[in-house]
């Protein structure tokens, strides 16, 4: 073989996957003589449905050189000395390909490389937690993707069920159209949601668990990336407990300049929560330019728990000395209808420039809170409606230069409106208040190559939420309407400003170091005076400021073991629901009044461990430990000189939120893949949190039990069936304000199992049908903090058609 003079420009970067993702992929380029060179080009696709393969690594002598096919498979590598080359071609989920090849002098050698998928594939690249793309196992962060395969086969109607199988997650869920994650031990407004990589969190998510999660269509989304752990360096406030990025999906451009169309169209049922769905979707492109658009439609019924044991939490239940409830075997009201629709184009009128315009929208109708009904609190508890729209504008250059390999600018417009409808039991007044949000955004990122083997990563972000918000009571007798003091004030308003920046530096073969840092500062006004409010509070004006660092250190002991370590500094901004929010709170038990003088809270976490990664086992093991300053939390106070105050003729303690002390969050999070053979795989994890109010020397609020999953998978090209298991252990250990919170039974949320069966094949390249049985056993169980009982035995049945 003859020796090469090769000069590696760039270092080469990861491939990708999806093309929404592309951030930065780097190209070698070689030193020869201009007379003795040649080329090899090519196409890469799918050996069983001959469909190209995007993005995959083709390399020349191993790494010596290489070249990423396009989003057509076509790939190109010139400037060749004549002589015998090893080729490699490697994509994730497709078996690795060894070829050799002669190259003659002044030749274009062609050659096409047809793929075998793997029936398993267990490593996955992310771009979340360094904001570029990066594998699962060389990110220092514990990191969880869900790929669109796995959306599939879950068959969920609602994106929270998506996340309930994942490593370190728990879910929570008040109402049938609910769903809040809670990450080592934090959740609602202390986890960062994002889509697309923008923020939806804004300045009204409260500190109890949030439904905001499921105004996202399960099928629209192409992955969802989450990253364990504080990330404020990168991603500013909220993203304590980490950050869940909800990547949706693109048109997929032809390099051919080939006019492509795609239909796709699924329906889904199922028994115990009597849901039905139906999407539609259609894509076309070229090489210059494509379109998507999805719609989907949900009408979610009520729920039948199960009948087969739960004995101890039944008598909870019945002889709760707090409440008197309503126990149905059937749970309603737990009925509402969802309609949502994305749009986007993508633009590519140079190669280095890339457009991207997209618009989703999510409309829920009469969704109810059954929690308060069970309790007997309400007669009437419902979102109606509640709406999300976001609309977003984000240009792509790829053209290298001093500054950046890759710049990203992004324009958005997020508003979220909800309106809360409720009725007292026994009363005749009906108390009506909304708020709509809408936030305006803009971003920029740039990332470049530092010294051929360093990474940086630098921007900054501003977002501003404007709040409307007004209140009402209806006296349904006589039909008489009375304003009153909305939960936030009317015409508040909300500034955040970020500018941060990330080094990861390459320090040996083995030693990778990276290091965070970010400035926020923030403006909250809350006009009480101009919303009329009887309280005579004025208004509010709170500044906050904060500096965080973090830094991690991959360390890899052998080519497939990691040893992976953080130390990171988190904070979150108090926002309106902390310093202004005025009205009842968790279904009426206690009433808050706002407080100007609360600050950020902070956090300091350290974690450790091991990945492990090959072809047929991927294993993390990680173990954290989290110390919270300025914890807030809700405290007694007076309002107007009084402890308490009468609300619709119920009198009720007066609270609010304050800075009340120091608390610390502990727990390990243990996930294992195996590829026991070449059709069988094993999956399973296990998660444990404690957390202590150090303050108050008592448990934290809401932290979730022992947790965990387990599955068994047989797969073949077009079969694949799996038994799980998933199971929590009991929670007893209750803070004072979960003894507050009537969706928690008195004494605790007893331990439980299930079983599940899954399964799906395809008729066809055009078909696929999908079933399943959830909770197989009929188990009667409540997860720990969830407003109702879970489904009883659940038969799933599913269709897929494309074309």
């Amino acid at each position: 073989m003859l020796n090469q003079q090769m000069k590696i420009c760039k270092t080469k970067l990861i491939f990708l996957l999806f093309p929404i993702l592309l951030t930065s992929i780097s190209k070698p380029c070689l030193s020869q003589q201009d007379n003795q060179t040649a080329s090899l080009t090519g196409q890469v696709s799918d050996e069983n449905t001959g469909k190209p393969l995007a993005f995959v690594q083709v390399f020349i002598q191993s790494i010596q050189v290489g070249d990423d096919s396009d989003d057509s498979g076509m790939f190109a590598i010139n400037n060749l000395k004549p002589g015998e080359y090893q080729v490699t071609v490697k994509l994730v989920g497709y078996k690795t390909i060894h070829s050799e090849v002669e190259i003659k002098l002044n030749e274009v050698f062609r050659i096409n490389f047809q793929m075998t998928a793997e029936s398993f594939y267990l490593q996955d690249v992310q771009i979340t937690a360094s904001r570029h793309i990066v594998l699962e196992q060389d990110a220092s962060q514990l990191v969880s993707v869900i790929t669109q395969a796995e959306i599939r086969d879950l068959n969920a109607n609602q994106t929270p069920e998506l996340l309930r199988e994942e490593i370190g997650i728990y879910i929570q869920k008040t109402n049938n159209g609910g769903g809040s994650p809670i990450i080592r031990g934090l959740r609602a407004n202390k986890i960062l949601l994002a889509i697309d990589g923008i923020r939806l969190n804004n300045s009204t998510y409260r500190g109890g668990n949030l439904q905001y999660l499921n105004t996202i269509d399960p099928q629209s989304i192409e992955r969802i990336e989450i990253v364990h752990g504080p990330v404020s360096a990168l991603y500013g406030s909220d993203a304590l407990g980490g950050v869940i990025n909800i990547i949706t999906k693109s048109p997929i451009m032809d390099a051919q300049h080939k006019q492509k169309w795609d239909g796709f169209a699924s329906i889904n049922s199922s028994t115990a929560d009597n849901t039905h769905s139906a999407h539609l979707g259609l894509q076309t492109a070229n090489s210059k330019w494509g379109f998507l658009v999805d719609a989907s439609f949900y009408s979610h019924g009520n729920i039948t728990r199960g009948t087969s044991g739960g004995s101890t939490l039944m008598d909870r239940l019945r002889n709760d000395s707090r409440v008197s409830r309503i126990l149905n075997k059937t749970q309603s009201p737990n009925e509402y209808n969802k309609f949502d629709l994305m749009t986007k184009i993508q633009l590519s009128p140079k190669e280095s420039h890339h457009f991207s315009l997209a618009y989703q929208l999510s409309r829920q109708n009469e969704v109810p809170r059954y929690d308060t009904i069970e309790s007997r609190i309400n007669s009437l508890w419902l979102y109606d409606p509640q709406e999300r729209d976001l609309v977003y504008l984000n240009y792509e250059n790829t053209n290298q230069n001093g500054f950046f390999e890759t710049a990203k600018f992004t324009l958005s417009l997020n508003r979220q409106f909800e309106r809360r409808i409720q009725q007292r039991t026994g009363s005749s007044n009906q108390t009506r208040d909304q708020f709509e949000t809408v936030t305006y955004a803009a971003q920029i990122q740039m990332n470049k190559i530092l010294l051929k083997k360093h990474y940086f990563v630098y921007g900054s972000e501003i977002y501003f939420d404007h709040v409307n918000a007004n209140s009402s009571i209806v006296d349904l007798s006589s039909g008489v309407e009375t304003s009153q003091d909305p939960i936030y004030p009317d015409g508040s308003t909300y500034l955040s400003f970020g500018i941060f920046g990330q080094a990861e530096l390459k320090l040996s073969r083995r030693l990778n170091f990276n290091i965070g840092t970010r400035f926020s500062a923030f403006k909250l006004k809350a006009p009480f005076a101009a919303s009329g409010s009887t309280a005579d509070l004025g208004t509010f004006e709170i500044s906050p400021a904060s500096f965080t660092v973090s830094s991690g250190v991959t360390y890899s002991i052998t080519e497939n073991v990691n040893f992976v370590s953080n130390i990171a500094q988190g904070f979150r901004a108090p926002n309106l629901d902390d310093a202004s929010k005025l009205g009842p709170g968790k279904g009426g038990s206690f009433y808050d009044v706002p407080n100007p003088d609360v600050q950020p809270e902070r956090i300091l976490s350290f974690d450790g461990g091991f990945k492990i990664a090959t072809d047929i086992i991927k294993i993390n093991l990680i173990g954290y430990y989290s110390d919270i300053s300025d914890l807030l939390l809700r405290k007694q106070t007076s309002f107007n000189g009084l402890p308490t105050i009468v609300y619709d003729s119920d009198t009720l303690t007066v609270f609010h939120k304050t800075n009340v002390g120091d608390a610390f969050i502990t727990g390990i999070e243990f996930g294992i893949e195996a590829v026991l053979s070449e059709n069988l795989l094993l999956k399973s994890n296990l998660s444990y949190t404690y957390g202590e109010n150090s303050s108050f020397s008592e448990p934290l609020t809401a932290i979730p039990p022992l947790n965990g999953f387990f599955a068994i998978r047989r797969q073949t090209s077009r079969r694949w069936f799996e038994i799980n298991s998933r199971f929590a252990a009991a929670q007893n250990r209750l803070s004072s304000e979960d003894h507050l919170d009537l969706r928690i039974p008195e004494g605790g949320s007893p331990g439980w199992i299930t079983f599940n069966l899954r399964s799906g094949f395809e008729l066809n390249e055009f078909f696929n049908i999908r079933f399943s049985i959830t909770n197989l056993l009929d188990r009667n169980y409540r997860e720990h903090m969830s407003g109702f009982n879970a489904p009883g035995r659940n038969f799933v049945l599913g269709g897929e058609v494309s074309l």
